[in-house]
């Protein structure tokens, strides 16, 4: 069936809730023939569909497509390594360097990301590659695609950076001084390899997603993942890192607007001299929330600005953007919010329409007491939606973990954030942001095209006069068989049964 190619944010979500079949080779982690027993959910507008047989995502409608994909790799041995690649059509797009994996510190998080310029009938498949038998990737692994339709940059390193020893800030995509080589797609945006600036053309709200594949020679606990614009950081994150450990990822996402005057930038900063590599992979993504100039009907966004209590490992469930886990609870706000409604005595994010919301977390772990993974949990109305294994461990922390879904919500639905026997704080620097994705412009979700596939009067004489498949497309919802009734009807000169046409009257006027 063809694809109407609308004036809308196509969308798709993906994840799974089983860990797949460990192997040596390289696999689409979406692809239900490599696990014993496969589960997934999803979330889709009509034009992307997904074959859970072969793992592939099919695209219907040509465009430009932001794509994010989160794996937890596992190993049952120590020292391993695994690498996750972007493909469309076979080829891939990005590879990621190679992510340390122990057997005593696993779940690992490792992420890609880019925007990509798709054709009708394309697909795209994700890939892990382990380079032992055990190595493998567990359930809450994801992909997320957003089809963005106004400015964007998507920057990559496709070979590293040199190592650099400063303590100083540095702008991790200037490959003037830091050396490496960037790969890059913009539309409205320019970006300068020789600063490591990402200047757009017009004032617009921006998705910031930001990803370090980093590896260091020491030890270091204080790595800041700085968000930038005009060179004064927006927030930042706090990453710790151990050369035995690394590489590893560390990804830190929010909204900010940018003026046509400003820019943004990813930099990097600590407070020692540990070496550290931007490895190939490292990706910066800045997406145009807009359609057309238009926002959403519904954002938020926003970091935490203190670390909470410590959270003991057996404290059970725990929301970590409920005040009562604060001594003092305060964030930063980096967006005016609309259509949520979050409250901090609950932790609560409240929408207050139905519909598909963009739902990005980034978490941060410090001071962790208990070197063990624990659940992280997205849930609806207090019901589990989301679960995977978050791993923290003292040596090299703070650990970071992100999770991007698209989430489907009805009216005043409301989402909290839930670790479970944490062991550890919630760092300052931990940040949320949803925005609605289906209703960009006002407009209602993508349909696709039809045409009048039945009869008026079916054969057994049902009156199908109002029915879609008579009818054809000419209303925007996709669920409901029966259209309005007022699209059936002709008009004024065949109300009251009247059956033949008539001409208007000039009534008392003349005709000159």
């Amino acid at each position: 069936m063809a694809v109407s190619d609308l004036n809308y944010h196509s969308y798709f979500s993906l994840f799974t809730g089983a860990s797949a079949t460990a192997t040596a080779s390289e696999f689409n982690v979406f692809d239900e023939d490599n696990y014993s027993s496969y589960s997934s959910t999803a979330v889709s507008s009509p034009d992307i569909t997904y074959d859970s047989s072969t793992g592939k995502i099919h695209f219907g409608a040509a465009g430009d497509y932001f794509v994010v994909f989160t794996a937890n790799v596992e190993t049952g041995v120590n020292a391993k390594l695994a690498v996750l690649k972007i493909k469309k059509n076979g080829t891939a797009l990005i590879t990621s360097d190679e992510i340390r994996l122990m057997a005593a510190f696993d779940p690992e998080q490792a992420t890609v990301h880019l925007v990509v310029a798709i054709e009708a009938g394309d697909y795209l498949e994700c890939t892990h590659d382990g380079d032992d038998a055990s190595c493998f990737v567990s359930g809450g692994t994801h992909v997320t695609i957003l089809r963005t339709r106004g400015h964007y940059s998507s920057a990559f390193y496709t070979t590293k950076a040199d190592q650099t020893e400063t303590a100083d800030n540095y702008d991790l995509f200037d490959t003037t001084n830091e050396g490496g080589v960037v790969s890059s797609k913009v539309n409205g945006i320019t970006y300068t390899g020789s600063n490591g600036r990402f200047t757009p053309s017009a004032t617009k709200r921006f998705l910031f997603f930001s990803t370090w594949i980093y590896d260091t020679g020491g030890s270091v606990a204080d790595l800041q993942h700085k968000l930038a614009i005009d060179g004064s950081a927006i927030d930042d994150a706090t990453a710790g890192a151990a050369a035995a450990l690394t590489p590893a990822t560390h990804t830190y996402s929010l909204i900010k607007e940018v003026a046509d005057d400003e820019y943004a930038s990813v930099k990097r900063d600590q407070g020692g001299t540990t070496s550290f590599d931007a490895e190939i992979g490292t990706s910066f993504s800045m997406i145009d929330l807009s359609n057309n100039g238009i926002d959403p009907s519904a954002m938020l966004s926003f970091s935490v600005t203190n670390d909470s209590n410590a959270l003991a490992d057996d404290s059970g469930d725990k929301d970590i953007f409920d005040e009562d886990n604060y001594g003092t609870f305060a964030k930063t706000d980096h967006v005016t919010t609309s259509g949520i409604n979050y409250t901090k005595a609950d932790g609560k994010f409240t929408v207050a329409e139905a519909g598909k919301y963009l739902v990005i977390c980034n978490l941060v772990a410090d001071s962790v007491s208990t070197n063990a993974s624990t659940d992280f949990k997205i849930t609806i109305n207090g019901s589990a939606y989301f679960t995977d294994k978050f791993r923290k461990q003292g040596t090299d922390d703070p650990r970071t973990h992100v999770v991007c879904l698209v989430i489907s919500l009805a009216k005043n639905d409301y989402l909290n954030f839930i670790v479970n026997n944490f062991g550890a704080d919630v760092d300052d620097g931990t940040s949320v942001s949803i925005f609605r994705v289906d209703n960009v412009a006002g407009s209602g979700d993508l349909v696709l095209d039809r045409t009048a596939s039945a009869k008026e009067i079916g054969q057994d004489y049902t009156i199908n006069t109002l029915n879609r498949d008579v009818v054809g497309s000419q209303h925007s919802n996709t669920t409901d068989k029966v259209l309005p009734f007022s699209l059936a009807q002709k008009g004024p000169r065949h109300l009251r049964g009247r059956t033949t046409s008539y001409s208007t009257s000039l009534g008392s006027k003349k005709r000159k």
